[in-house]
């Protein structure tokens, strides 16, 4: 019986993270393979529109190229990176998100997915 309660309280926080958090998931080169609602409402896409598109889509262009390195580099290790980032919407919006990108790792440690777990924090930045 405690098994079930902990199980329905596990599943209840899953939710209530797909239900808060702007979520997508990517392979290794950056393909979007999946997005909840959230993203969908953040970002203007369907699901059709973004899925198999990839991430720099959603790209500012006000980030420097040592900010995208210390990203890139921090994941590839296999280690979780959190910060601020300013994306763009479909029709053009600016919209900054307080960012944590998890590497999902293989057997031998090393990267094979990404997911990006994202608060919108736009209001917080203006």
């Amino acid at each position: 019986m405690k098994e079930i309660r902990e199980g329905n309280l596990v599943g209840a926080r899953y939710n209530a993270l797909l239900k808060s958090a702007i979520i997508s998931e990517t392979d290794i080169n950056g393909n979007i393979l999946l997005v909840n609602d959230e993203f969908v409402k953040s970002f203007g896409y369907s699901k059709k529109e973004i899925i198999g598109k990839n991430h720099r889509l959603l790209n500012s262009k006000k980030h420097t190229s040592e900010f995208f390195k210390d990203l890139y580099d921090t994941i590839s290790k296999g280690k979780i990176w959190r910060g601020i980032i300013e994306d763009i919407t479909k029709d053009g919006d600016e919209i900054w998100l307080d960012t944590s990108i998890i590497p999902i790792l293989n057997n031998k440690n090393k990267p094979i997915r990404y997911l990006s777990v994202r608060f919108d924090v736009t209001r917080f930045m203006k």
